[in-house]
């Protein structure tokens, strides 16, 4: 019994320092990792980009400014600005001078030299005017300044002058235009562009004096069969090309006189549509 108690301590011995072989070899490959950075035998990139590189599983935000990029020369994840194209120069908008990150061609480094400046991509642009107006941060593309607003239409005018540039772009195509406005069946207040007339002095004292009816009817009367406007359609009489000044809202409809027979017809206001005076409203 002796004997084989006497056996079994170099066993249990031998087992203990196998154990703290395997324990101490762990510790050291712990011990091997720093912060930012994580062994992985297989990170490679395929590709020129950060799209092709196995290291981004890592980065819970792909956009972030700190990403784990493969290093291909160590094999390991390293934590590091955004540089999306590989060039090896970071994002301007991460810390970098590469102005354009998507293009390895273009950075802030060498015969590549960015155009763009990490000042000027910081600036606004705009495009359109009045209330046309959008507005946008600079971007550069292909080491071009690029400005990617897009001017765009209201779907409602609205009445009041424009505050900065007391003019408007109705169509927005960057072209100042002075517009006729007026209250739509649905309450919307809608804008078109309109020509000023050639008033008869009736008109333009009917205009000016707040006479919706007798500038509508002295505009409706001298039209024929073939002029006379289709009924339901706005008819802006504009007799003075200044902002704010009145506008005759008219609507027209041709009467076919007695018996229906166009016998003595005329084109007169449209009964169910009353004119109104507005003003013109210059955005």
């Amino acid at each position: 019994m002796s004997h084989l108690r006497s056996l079994q301590s170099p066993l249990r011995a031998r087992w203990l320092l196998v154990y703290l072989g395997i324990a101490s070899a762990g510790l050291a490959e712990l011990t091997g990792c720093t912060a930012g950075q994580y062994d992985i035998a297989d990170c490679s990139v395929s590709a020129q980009t950060l799209l092709s590189d196995t290291c981004r599983e890592l980065n819970a935000d792909p956009n972030g400014c700190s990403l784990f990029q493969c290093n291909t020369g160590t094999g390991r994840c390293e934590q590091r600005p955004r540089d999306f194209d590989r060039d090896g120069d970071p994002d301007s908008a991460c810390g970098g001078s590469d102005c354009d990150d998507n293009n390895p061609a273009i950075n802030g480094m060498g015969a590549g030299k960015c155009a763009c400046s990490p000042t000027s991509l910081s600036q606004t642009c705009s495009k359109g005017v009045g209330a046309c107006k959008r507005e946008a941060q600079y971007v550069c593309k292909g080491n071009v300044l690029n400005c990617p607003a897009t001017a765009a239409a209201p779907q409602d005018w609205g009445n009041s002058p424009d505050p900065v540039s007391k003019s408007w772009d109705r169509d927005c195509d960057e072209q100042v235009t002075s517009a006729c406005c007026y209250t739509n069946s649905n309450g919307s207040r809608l804008c078109v562009s309109c020509d000023v007339l050639a008033c008869s002095s009736a008109i333009s004292a009917a205009v000016a004096g707040n006479d919706a009816t007798t500038a509508c009817t002295e505009y409706c009367k001298p039209k024929d069969k073939t002029t006379c406007p289709q009924a339901g359609t706005p008819q802006f009489v504009r007799c003075q090309s200044d902002c704010g000044s009145n506008l005759a809202i008219c609507y027209c409809q041709w009467d076919k006189g007695t018996l229906g027979l166009d016998i003595g017809g005329s084109c007169k206001p449209q009964p169910n549509m009353a004119g109104v005076i507005d003003r013109v409203n210059c955005r």
